[in-house]
C-alpha cells in the first residue's frame, strides 16, 4: 500500500486565509463596538413627570393668572412649590409667584392654580404674555395668553 499523500496549505493561502478572518473579526468588533457606544449615548431618559397647561387666563386689572395644568407623566407629582413665570413677547421676566400645592398630582389629574403675579413691569390689557409654569419636580410647560 502507498503511504496517503499529503497535501499542506501553502504559506501563501494560509497568510490570507489569516488575514481575512482577521479583518472579519475587527469588523464585527467595530460594528458592535459603535453601536454599543451610539446606542448608549442616543437613549435619553424618557420624563417620568410631565405637565401640560390646557387653559390659561391673565388678568390685567390685578395680575391674577389662573392656569389649568394636567400631569400627562407616567408618575406622580408630590405636593410643593408650583411656580409661575410670566414674559413678555421679547423674552424679559415681567412676574412672577411660587404657590405651595399641598396635594400631589396623579398622572392625568387636572390641577387649578390662582396666582397673583408680583409684576415688575405693568401689564397691558390686550397685550400677549407667556405663562410659564413649574412644577415641584421641575418639569415646565409654556403657553402664551392674551391679557384681558
Amino acid at each position: 500500500m502507498m503511504p496517503a499523500s499529503r497535501k499542506a496549505v501553502s504559506p501563501l493561502i494560509a497568510t490570507l486565509l489569516l488575514v481575512l478572518i482577521s479583518i472579519a473579526a475587527a469588523s464585527l468588533i467595530y460594528v458592535f463596538v459603535t453601536g454599543y457606544i451610539s446606542g448608549s449615548a442616543g437613549q435619553r431618559p424618557t420624563a417620568q413627570s410631565q405637565i401640560v397647561i390646557e387653559a390659561a387666563s391673565l388678568d390685567a386689572t390685578n395680575a391674577n393668572v389662573t392656569v389649568y395644568v394636567r400631569n400627562v407623566g407616567q408618575q406622580e407629582i408630590p405636593s410643593g412649590n408650583w411656580s409661575i413665570y410670566l414674559y413678555d413677547l421679547n423674552g424679559n421676566m415681567v412676574g412672577y409667584n411660587v404657590t405651595y400645592n399641598e396635594k400631589s398630582l396623579g398622572p392625568g389629574s387636572l390641577l387649578q392654580i390662582n396666582a397673583i403675579v408680583s409684576n415688575t413691569t405693568t401689564i397691558a390689557h390686550g397685550s400677549y404674555y407667556d405663562v410659564k409654569v413649574v412644577s415641584p419636580v421641575g418639569t415646565f410647560d409654556v403657553v402664551r395668553v392674551k391679557a384681558s
